[in-house]
């Protein structure tokens, strides 16, 4: 449901608004926006109209191969040959949409943390604060610092790697050593994860309209990639965080529920058999 709204609002914007604007939504590099690019983001084949859809479709390949990868990794050395496998499928230069070979490596890294995250638990919890702490600190710098230090985009592989490796660690860690993440489990935490999946696909578009209105009233002489930076982003943040709320608790939770009352739906029908 949350696909087919933002798709549906950021197709509307570029029908009607976007031609009129003085940024375009994305780059000419992307083609042209047509028909059958707006009913293929439903999928997230192409991210026309909400550039962050791109995933889904990654996500959906992903999904179909998990089956297959569990069945195939009941032993440790065939799950390192699969790892290995698609460790070198990912750096080849093949033309697939979003290069989802890229993140295959991802998935099946983390679907092996059940694997492999109960041992490297059990080797950080005879470390003292002092050291653990430090250390899940680097990981979590390993994760973000990169992307803003070499400053690569979406579809570098190696990068790709870089980032994949801290960030499955620290989900091992968080999964198996529960006591130690419980400020995890702090309000503020669960907010931003329950509205999470709603900021990710609402956030491009106020983006480029908060952008596109502060190029259309600043003077030509007054902008500056730092001022227009810093006033999009003010503007930006506390709208999409109140959008995605709205999002979470109007449609995705709504949608929810009546997935939760087909499934009681079924299950009845099921008993009366």
């Amino acid at each position: 449901a949350l696909i087919i709204c933002y798709c549906n609002c950021g197709g509307g914007y570029l029908w009607f608004v976007d031609p009129y604007m003085p940024e375009k939504f994305l780059p000419e590099d992307y083609g042209d926006f047509s028909l059958l690019k707006w009913l293929s983001a439903y999928i997230g084949y192409s991210l026309k109209p909400n550039p962050p859809i791109w995933s889904i479709y990654v996500e959906i390949v992903a999904s179909i191969l998990i089956p297959v990868w569990i069945v195939a990794s009941q032993k440790r050395m065939h799950a390192i040959l699969i790892f290995l496998i698609l460790l070198v499928f990912g750096c080849l230069h093949l033309d697939f949409q979003h290069h989802w070979n890229f993140y295959m490596v991802n998935f099946y890294l983390g679907l092996t943390i059940l694997l492999w995250g109960p041992v490297v638990a059990k080797s950080f919890k005879g470390l003292t604060p002092q050291v653990f702490w430090p250390l899940i600190v680097i990981l979590f710098l390993s994760f973000y610092l990169p992307r803003v230090l070499f400053r690569y985009e979406y579809g570098e592989y190696w990068y790709n790697l870089i980032e994949l490796m801290p960030i499955a660690l620290l989900i091992a860690l968080a999964s198996y050593m529960p006591e130690k993440f419980k400020w995890l489990e702090k309000k503020i935490f669960i907010f931003f994860g329950d509205i999470s999946f709603s900021l990710y696909l609402i956030h491009s578009l106020p983006l480029i309209i908060t952008y596109n209105f502060l190029l259309m009233t600043i003077p030509e002489s007054h902008q500056s990639m730092w001022l227009m930076g810093a006033l999009t982003s003010m503007i930006i943040i506390p709208i999409s965080i109140v959008a995605a709320r709205w999002s979470y608790k109007n449609i995705e939770l709504r949608f929810v529920g009546y997935g939760k009352n087909y499934q009681n739906m079924v299950q009845k029908f099921e008993k009366i058999e």
